[in-house]
């Protein structure tokens, strides 16, 4: 159930019970979340997106749709693009068993999150896995990408134990990350064909 290309490792949806070995960073993976995305309809904000993009409302910004069989009432959807995210600690779990599995060692591999939404489990993988060479998204909702895509330069400076420049947070938000090593961040807007094949170019970029 998972998908290798040059050294990536690809995670779809699977089912299992795991147990992950680091509750700590993902408390920090946790906060990093909570800190990029606050205020209680920011989840209802991201549902909404997907599913405008589901039904070709996206608006004259989205990637133009290929719809698929499906439908919700009278209107024929692309059920490819059904919006959904996941556990922290499921995902973290699954994901560990994915890049440890034969006892392989987590350094230096590539994390790639295809229909990555807003970068959620980019930005995750990032504090959960700081061996990782790149954590990588692909989203092909224009408007889903530019919700990561906005979030990444915060992300980056929260990850650094640093605020950016000209803007403050609070000292707990900070306090939370270790300094250790992090992997590089990108998040990319296209089909998952194309991205893959930026992605196992090493090319890509932010956005």
């Amino acid at each position: 159930a998972r998908r290798e290309k040059a050294g990536m490792v690809v995670a779809p949806v699977v089912y299992c019970l795991l147990a992950i070995s680091s509750p700590t960073r993902l408390d920090e993976a946790s906060h990093l979340i909570a800190a990029l995305f606050p205020g209680a309809g920011a989840y209802r904000n991201r549902v909404a997106l997907g599913r405008a993009a589901q039904l070709g409302d996206g608006g004259s910004g989205d990637t133009p749709l290929v719809y698929r069989p499906g439908s919700i009432g009278s209107k024929v959807v692309d059920t490819s693009l059904t919006y959904g995210e996941f556990d922290l600690s499921f995902f973290a779990a699954l994901t560990d068993a994915a890049l440890t599995e034969g006892g392989r060692t987590v350094s230096g591999q590539t994390f790639v999150d295809v229909g990555s939404g807003c970068g959620r489990l980019v930005f995750a993988a990032g504090v959960l896995w700081p061996a990782l060479a790149r954590c990588v998204g692909i989203e092909v909702v224009e408007s889903l990408h530019m919700l990561g895509f906005e979030a990444l330069p915060r992300a980056s400076a929260l990850l650094a134990g640093e605020p950016p420049q000209g803007d403050s947070y609070a000292h707990h938000e900070r306090a939370a990350f270790s300094a250790r090593q992090r992997p590089r961040l990108q998040l990319l807007c296209g089909d998952a064909s194309s991205g893959l094949a930026r992605v196992a170019g090493g090319g890509g970029g932010g956005g």
